[in-house]
């Protein structure tokens, strides 16, 4: 939605708004988290059985999935508002 904002935005002829979570930090966030799953299970070993919240090594990834998720998702809306609120201030 990042960057669907940002095109709409041009398409519009309207200043693309700035926010946080573009292609680049979105990757260097899911690289960390897939660089620290090794690292995380050293520190914890996998868990027998079948229990639904798994503290063990995936923690770092699902961390960094949520963050990414949450971050984007709030900064897609803000910049879909700021788009709107320039069309709006456009004259007619």
């Amino acid at each position: 939605m990042v960057s669907y904002a940002t095109a709409k935005a041009e398409a519009l002829g309207v200043a693309p708004p700035k926010g946080a979570m573009r292609r680049a930090e979105r990757a260097v966030y899911l690289i960390f988290g897939c660089a620290f799953v090794p690292l995380a299970g050293l520190l914890w070993p996998p868990m027998a059985g079948g229990s639904p919240l798994r503290l063990g090594r995936e923690i770092p990834i699902e961390l960094a999935i949520l963050v990414v998720a949450t971050v984007t998702n709030v900064s897609a809306v803000r910049r879909l508002s700021r788009v709107a609120d320039s069309l709006r201030a456009r004259p007619a």
